[in-house]
């Protein structure tokens, strides 16, 4: 019973503290949660389990081509449309 306590309370402060302190400290990388749900219900409506597996990593991919700067896939009439979307603000 000792274990399975220890393996909970570590469960906790890494998923609850450690990581929230990681997500949000990374500027490059912030998304904000409104839209990683609406992209969860939206690909799963599509792909179904598979597809909410898959919606924070495609849409992090995406951010992630939109934030190279000139070598991005993305257009550049597009690319400050998709930061804004994905980040939730204009700042």
């Amino acid at each position: 019973i000792v274990t399975v306590i220890g393996m909970v309370a570590l469960k906790f402060l890494f998923g609850n503290v450690i990581e929230v302190m990681m997500v949000e400290s990374d500027e490059i990388m912030k998304m904000h949660p409104v839209v990683c749900m609406f992209c969860i219900v939206a690909l799963g409506c599509v792909w179904g389990p598979a597809g909410m597996l898959l919606s924070v990593p495609l849409i992090a991919v995406v951010k992630g081509a939109a934030v190279l700067g000139e070598s991005s896939p993305i257009p550049q009439p597009f690319r400050n449309w998709v930061i804004i979307m994905i980040e939730g603000d204009a700042t």
